[in-house]
């Protein structure tokens, strides 16, 4: 059997007797020869998840199956996981060949080929039932191949206490069931231990990573949306087009673009099927309507006060600025219940420390409301039309703020207000999703390498949720060009100064 790639096999008219559809790797590191139950189905999932194929479509499984009561019991613990409620076929075709050492996959897949070919399972033959128990691995541990939901089962957290750890899922975009745990983890322990604001805000970040940038000599090209990624005769990267008719030539594109909007930058020949269906099929975090606002300058000034420091605070009063609120949905409601009313849904509420620009205030607001994804309104939808639905949106949530912080003062104003349609622009995601592509269970992203050389993939879709997920994604990348132990070298030189 000859593996190859699907072009070469057709041009030289080979017979195609299969396709790896998609493949999965793991590891356990638990231990030098027992597994711990959990790598197995992680490289199952993963290759389920390139392939574009559902549990339940797999009809037949060819078991590793050692004949080890360790190995055998984490081996069927992990089918199990992955296949709950279907009922593949297992198969292990060791009991007739005995264990033919590296050879064993490769051997697995010929013996595989030759049943589909032939429309027949082989048998397991010495075989009559199962003597391996399940391994019950203790909930902590397990958690982190399961989603946070499925920990607070295991712990049984219930209540206002489960709706407090549930809560923060705002932070990514993913619901209980469908974020991994440790994921979950370390976004919210970031969240609690670290959660600063910084004088400027977003606007200052910015500001300083383009002055890094300079400073290192990179060239900044704004207003040049690439509409294509140039390739040569022979299929090899040269560059970018833009739409405005400029061409940047370059051996090397790293993009931070949502996933789906990088399709239709290359010919449709340069993805494999499985690639770009696996693409296609990432689902996408839950949606926003977020409403800005701020301080009347007037009633602001009027109402300046001393905080405890002695410091002059104008805007809100002291005490407020720099806190986060989340405010769970009113009379009983669901605390992920996205259809309720802008007055009764789950609420999160930021009131920035920092100084708004050009204003000499301190003490805006960002409220953020979860929506569904895709309820980004009505394609006909009027532009009168929808500026009056955003308007009656920011005074919904205008009044409900005064109603929960009453000292925030009735100077309170609405600035702007975005909508899940504006997500959709902005982040060039057809649902308007807050976080575009979102990470959950049994979903597997894309990884920095494509199969293009030269083309890598950085941002949140593929690290990790938010600003800092998609600072994360870049040392993947970089590593890429510059060599994974050298980019250690540059981490280990470098120097948090506060």
């Amino acid at each position: 059997m000859v593996l190859e790639d699907l072009a070469l096999a057709e041009g030289r008219g080979a017979l195609i007797l299969g396709e790896v559809a998609g493949y999965g790797f793991s590891s356990d590191g638990a231990h030098l020869s027992v597994p711990d139950g959990h790598g197995l189905a992680r490289a199952m999932r993963r290759a389920l998840a390139e392939a574009g194929i559902k549990a339940e479509e797999v009809d037949l499984l060819l078991a590793h199956a050692t004949s080890t009561p360790a190995g055998d019991a984490a081996e069927a613990e992990n089918i199990r996981q992955v296949f709950a409620g279907t009922r593949p076929w297992v198969g292990a075709l060791k009991a007739m060949t005995g264990h033919e050492l590296w050879m064993a996959g490769a051997a697995t897949a010929v013996y595989a080929v030759l049943m589909a070919r032939g429309a027949f399972m082989a048998p397991t033959i010495n075989f009559a039932r199962t003597r391996c128990a399940s391994p019950s691995p203790p909930p902590v541990p397990a958690a982190f191949a399961g989603s946070l939901g499925q920990v607070l089962d295991e712990l049984r957290i219930n209540g206002r206490l489960r709706s407090l750890l549930e809560v923060h899922c705002l932070l990514h975009g993913a619901l209980p069931g469908e974020i991994p745990f440790a994921l979950h983890a370390g976004v919210v322990g970031g969240y609690y231990g670290a959660a600063h604001s910084f004088k400027g805000g977003g606007r200052r970040l910015a500001q300083a990573f383009v002055a890094a940038l300079r400073g290192c000599g990179v060239e900044l090209f704004c207003r040049h949306q690439v509409s294509a990624i140039k390739l040569s005769p022979a299929g090899a990267l040269t560059g970018v087009r833009c739409a405005n008719g400029v061409e940047l030539d370059a051996a090397g594109v790293i993009a931070t673009l949502h996933p789906r909007a990088l399709l239709p930058l290359l010919p449709a020949a340069a993805w494999r099927p499985a690639y770009r269906k696996r693409l296609l099929q990432l689902r996408e975090s839950v949606g926003a309507e977020i409403v800005f606002l701020h301080p009347s300058p007037a009633k602001a000034t009027a109402r300046a006060e001393k905080n405890l420091s002695g410091a002059t605070v104008s805007g809100f009063r002291s005490g407020l600025p720099g806190r986060n609120y989340f405010f769970l949905p009113e009379s009983g409601g669901k605390l992920f219940d996205f259809t309720l009313p802008p007055g009764r849904r789950l609420l999160y509420l930021n009131l920035m420390a920092s100084e708004i620009a050009g204003t000499g205030l301190r003490g805006g607001i960002t409220a953020v409301l979860p929506t569904l994804p895709g309820s980004a309104g009505s394609e006909a939808e009027s532009q009168t039309a929808y500026a009056a639905r955003k308007e009656r949106l920011g005074e919904a949530v205008r009044e409900r703020l005064l109603q929960l912080l009453p000292e925030l003062g009735s100077g309170l104003r609405v600035a702007c207000v975005a909508t899940n349609r504006t997500l959709r622009r902005i982040n060039a995601s057809a649902t308007g999703s807050l976080y575009g592509v979102r990470h959950q269970v049994g979903q597997y992203n894309p990884a920095a390498r494509t199969r293009l050389a030269g083309l890598l993939l950085a941002g949140q879709a593929t690290a990790a949720p938010g600003l800092l997920g998609a600072l994360i994604s870049a040392f993947p990348a970089v590593g890429e060009v510059v060599g994974q132990a050298r980019l250690r070298e540059w981490r280990e030189r470098m120097v948090c100064d506060g």
